[in-house]
């Protein structure tokens, strides 16, 4: 193992007492479903194969900046997430991207589509712009 492959695990254990204090930590649900069928209408989805993952993060809203620069629409939130702290769902770490249209469900039990995703240079965080 080398020294790369170390520094995601470094900055998740150098990061997490500081996302928030107050509240640490703060633990996000990523549903990736497969094969299903999405209803604009209801905003519900059906059928397919759901995948269950935990990870720690911070939620963020976008700064008037942001917003003003690129595509991301007012209601549209930033989540950070550490990608040592990904787990499934008997709390086993794996490897995992969030990809395009995986759920994010928030502490607080708000669910939100993955719309962007970028990484890291190293890939310690995944930068997540989500929507409602």
């Amino acid at each position: 193992m080398g020294l790369l492959d170390e520094i995601p695990g470094i900055v998740n254990d150098a990061l997490s007492p500081i996302l928030n204090p107050s509240d640490n930590p703060k633990v996000f649900t990523i549903t990736r479903v497969v094969a299903a069928t999405y209803s604009a209408e209801t905003r519900e989805i059906s059928g397919g194969t759901r995948s269950v993952y935990k990870a720690v993060g911070q939620f963020l809203a976008y700064s008037v900046f942001d917003r003003s620069q690129t595509a991301i629409v007012e209601n549209d939130r930033k989540i950070i997430l550490l990608a040592a702290s990904i787990t499934d769902a008997d709390g086993n770490p794996v490897i995992l991207l969030p990809l395009d249209g995986d759920l994010v469900t928030t502490p607080d039990g708000d669910t939100y589509r993955i719309i962007h995703v970028d990484r890291d240079p190293v890939g310690a965080t995944f930068i997540v712009q989500a929507r409602r």
